[in-house]
């Protein structure tokens, strides 16, 4: 765990969580929300003791996502991996 609660992603996670929630984003054609959905989204993820970073550097570092937020937060099948928002 880094300082501040921080939690590190190995890139070997990052990898699997990118593979596993690849799977739906592409089965779903990669179609995205409309930009109130996003903006929902990303708001409440700017609250979340998992994010680090702000605006495009937004980063969730929660063990099982490691995700940039403002693309992940684009995608209708993409989901908060601790049910803070879900998928469309």
């Amino acid at each position: 765990m880094r300082p501040g609660g921080k939690q590190k992603i190995s890139a070997v996670d990052l990898l699997k969580n990118f593979a596993r929630d690849s799977k739906d984003i592409i089965a779903d054609k990669a179609r995205l929300v409309d930009s109130e959905t996003k903006k929902q989204r990303l708001e409440i993820c700017k609250d979340c003791s998992h994010i680090k970073g702000e605006g495009s550097q937004m980063r969730c570092l929660h063990p099982q996502c490691g995700c940039f937020m403002w693309i992940k937060a684009g995608f209708r099948k993409a989901k908060c991996p601790i049910g803070k928002w879900q998928s469309e």
